[in-house]
């Protein structure tokens, strides 16, 4: 099953993909049961899987790469865009690079989670980008500009539900 929001006359549409064709949800971190209109997925003209309240960004891309304990950031959630929507990279503002990323999207409030139950509070998993101003990394240690640009989060237009006996992750734009 894929997860997506959709453009719609409505306005944005959350949505699940079931036998060929795109089912509006109610809401999709209560049910993902249909409960609305379908649409033609050659039709479909998908956003971001989800508009998020927070987005957090980790610091751990590889062991010994960064200090224990793992340093988390706060992105800005303005930055997410929907697939095929430019990047503005502002003049002058030095290098910029962009690194693929697995995207947990929560599905609910959560604290103090275990290993265990983790999964509980998890959506799905999609991809993002990380779009970083490298050049400013250096004087902007939280990373507060070097990652806060215009689309500097662009999302695979989609996430696959979380399983508690998931090992993968497979994510493609249709």
């Amino acid at each position: 099953m894929r997860i997506a929001r959709l453009a719609t006359e409505g306005g944005a549409t959350s949505v699940v993909l079931r036998d060929g064709a795109w089912f509006a949800v109610a809401d999709p971190f209560e049910s993902l049961e249909p409960a609305g209109e379908s649409y033609r997925v050659d039709d479909a003209v998908l956003l971001a899987p989800v508009e998020p309240g927070a987005l957090v960004g980790i610091a751990h891309n590889a062991a010994g790469s960064h200090a224990l304990p793992i340093q988390a950031w706060l992105k800005s959630p303005r930055g997410v865009a929907s697939p095929g929507a430019a990047i503005v990279i502002a003049p002058g503002i030095g290098d910029v690079v962009s690194e693929g990323e697995v995207a947990v999207v929560i599905g609910r409030r959560a604290s103090a989670l275990s290993p265990e139950n983790a999964l509980d509070h998890v959506l799905g998993f999609t991809i993002g980008n990380d779009v970083t101003n490298v050049t400013q990394a250096a004087v902007d240690e939280k990373n507060f500009q070097s990652k806060a640009g215009v689309n500097y989060t662009p999302s695979a237009p989609g996430s696959r539900p979380s399983s508690p006996t998931s090992k993968t992750c497979r994510s493609s734009s249709r």
